[in-house]
């Protein structure tokens, strides 16, 4: 049982940083799609990129988990839980090893700019003076929005593939 845990917590892992690091791409062409239509301060960057962020990183971790349990035809809400949260520890533990850059951390580092900076996250240099407790929070505020997102997924894929299944063999009949 911990063999399968940790097996599936470092799949979710790598869901969560392969989706972080396509966030990087989806957060530079936001901003560039949205420069065309209106000058673009840092603060507007900063909340396009925390918008792209949430839909990106959940999107993409919803998606994935959404094929893999219509895959198996099965979501066990307590493995699917404990590898969710070890895997999100140990995304933490490597956020706050790197500043919670965005290839690791998503966007908390801009919802913890605008925690501590509010509408004043207007620069760069701001980011200095977030304090942990901030990260934390945006962290931890990110994760569980990415966690309702990939239980919902999960499931809503294990009851799509019954529902086919059941479907099927209705219409053998």
């Amino acid at each position: 049982m911990k063999k399968r845990l940790f097996s599936e917590s470092g799949f979710v892992f790598l869901f969560i940083f392969s989706a972080c690091l396509v966030n990087l791409a989806v957060m530079a062409l936001a901003v560039k799609i949205v420069n065309l239509f209106v000058v673009v301060d840092y603060f507007t960057a900063a909340v396009v990129r925390l918008i792209s962020s949430v839909v990106t990183v959940s999107g993409t971790v919803g998606a994935i988990v959404y094929f893999i349990s219509y895959r198996k035809a099965e979501f066990e809400f307590g493995l699917a839980s404990g590898a969710f949260w070890i895997a999100t520890l140990l995304q933490l533990l490597l956020s706050v090893l790197f500043k919670f850059y965005p290839f690791i951390g998503g966007g908390s580092l801009y919802l913890a700019g605008f925690l501590e900076h509010g509408r004043y996250f207007d620069s760069l240099s701001s980011v200095e003076y977030i304090g942990i407790i901030d990260y934390l929070l945006a962290f931890v505020i990110l994760a569980l929005f990415n966690f309702a997102v990939y239980l919902l997924c999960g499931k809503l894929g294990a009851h799509k593939r019954l529902y086919d299944r059941e479907k099927l063999l209705s219409e053998k009949k």
